[in-house]
């Protein structure tokens, strides 16, 4: 049976906290409220980190004033920039198409270079006036 390995931080209260500069990269558990704290190895008391239960659900909020989009060759983008609110358009430019798997495959028996070449050499003999 493996042997199981403990892992143990240093840790202390938040007053024990304020008072300690740990090593860069040290972590260390806040007692008091049960957070991690990451050193830089300056900053007393280190960066408390959040707990899972005290991040937002969602993606948050805030407020986006202008969003643009930028496309490589072959797209169109239009209504951008977008400020306020509507709707960025992405579509095909003029010339360009897209291909299922299926039809891709099928292109690719047009190709000349996946045509088998077949060379054959007919000896017609020699002609002679009978």
């Amino acid at each position: 049976m493996a042997k199981a390995t403990v892992l143990r931080l240093r840790r202390g209260t938040t007053a024990e906290h304020t008072s300690f500069t740990g090593a860069q990269s040290e972590v260390t558990h806040n007692t008091s409220t049960g957070r991690l704290h990451l050193h830089d190895g300056t900053t007393q008391g280190g960066i408390p980190l959040a707990r899972l239960d005290e991040l937002p659900e969602g993606g948050g909020s805030g407020t986006v004033t202008s969003v643009d989009l930028s496309a490589p060759d072959g797209f169109d983008v239009s209504s951008e920039p977008v400020t306020g609110s509507g709707t960025l358009t992405f579509a095909f430019a003029n010339g360009y198409q897209a291909f299922t798997t299926a039809e891709s495959e099928r292109l690719e028996l047009l190709d000349p270079s996946k045509v088998m070449q077949l060379e054959t050499t007919i000896d017609y003999g020699t002609l002679t006036d009978a």
